[in-house]
């Protein structure tokens, strides 16, 4: 651990116990206190300006990310227009000044919500996708910083940049790591199970069933006689989506006396647009064909829930007709040279 971290780390440990009474209030209800250095630099920095800091974010006692793993960060100071702005600290500090920042849980918390909310989203999904520490009442996130270089011109950080990059991307693939293996650890709990319930659910009509290559489901209502949905093709699709329960989740079925009618939905077979499952059930169809597609949580939406009526690895059923079919584009050949006699 070098000087820089161990003085910042000394300062968010100081300042949780003993700056509480010290902290200046700033926009959206982040508070702070500025720690000068021994620098000679007299300049403070203007808004708009880019910075190299050294930072460390910490929830409690536990250090969330630190400069001295991912590297130093370079932001512009001019973030009026985000969330938390803390252009109000930063232009009242120094090259070699420290900042101690603290959030408030309950603040952030409100302010996405509202965000969230104001986008469509439901409270219910928020309430599943928001971090755990940002429901804790009373509680603050913490971020200390020290101010290393400031520059006249954004061009004179690129090599400054560069000698930072081996740390962050080594940073950023250890994270990725991280979350590969929890998801690997949730789906090797959640995906045996909705196998086994879909497989239970189809086993009275297996015989009847065509299966794709990797595990989807497709039930025939009525055979297409129009062009055959190829890799490539573009097609035009009214479906319906229901959980095995029945529960309905989506569908561009059109309604009596409703206006007005849902546009098909239309994607290319082997674009990967749609869901794995979908895309494969559509691949063995053609135009003018009805067929049920029942499509296991691996080969949809696994652990991604989209509320009440679309939970975490969910198995599907899809009732599906086969409206419009566009065979790929031909490339144009040219013709082989002929021979001179």
């Amino acid at each position: 651990m070098n000087l820089i971290n161990i003085v910042i780390l000394l300062t968010l440990t100081m300042c949780t116990s003993i700056c509480q009474a010290q902290l200046l209030p700033a926009k959206n209800g982040v508070q702070y206190t500025i720690i000068k250095g021994n620098s000679t630099d007299t300049a403070t920095i203007q808004a708009g300006q880019l910075v190299q800091l050294y930072q460390v974010v910490q929830f409690k006692d536990s250090v969330l990310q630190s400069s001295n793993e991912a590297g130093n960060i370079f932001i512009k100071v001019d973030t009026d227009n985000q969330l938390f702005s803390f252009t109000d600290v930063y232009t009242q500090m120094k090259v070699g000044d420290s900042s101690y920042i603290q959030l408030s849980c309950d603040t952030i918390y409100t302010l996405q919500k509202t965000m969230a909310l104001a986008q469509g989203i439901s409270e219910a999904d928020f309430d599943k996708y928001i971090p755990p520490m940002l429901k804790e009442k009373g509680a603050y996130m913490q971020i200390g910083t020290r101010i290393i270089k400031a520059y006249a011109y954004d061009s004179l950080a690129v090599d400054d940049a560069n000698l930072q990059e081996p740390k962050r991307l080594a940073y950023q693939a250890k994270q990725e790591a991280k979350a590969k293996a929890e998801q690997d650890a949730k789906d090797a709990v959640g995906i045996p199970v909705c196998k086994a319930e879909l497989a239970k659910y189809i086993q009275p009509k297996l015989a009847k069933l065509l299966k794709t290559k990797n595990g989807a489901y497709v039930q025939l209502l009525q055979g297409g006689t129009g062009l055959a949905c190829t890799k490539g093709s573009k097609v035009g699709i009214r479906y319906k989506g229901t959980l095995l329960n029945g529960t309905q989740f989506d569908a561009n079925i059109p309604q009596k006396g409703v206006t007005p009618t849902p546009p098909l939905l239309t994607f290319t077979i082997g674009a990967k647009e749609m869901i794995q499952g979908f895309d494969e059930g559509i691949a063995l169809l053609k135009k003018g064909a009805k067929a049920k597609i029942y499509i296991p949580c691996n080969l949809g939406y696994g652990s991604q829930s989209r509320g009440d009526a679309l939970p975490a690895y969910a198995n599907l059923i899809f009732d599906v007709e086969i409206v419009t079919v566009t065979p790929p584009k031909l490339t144009n050949k040219k013709p082989l040279p002929t021979k001179k006699k």
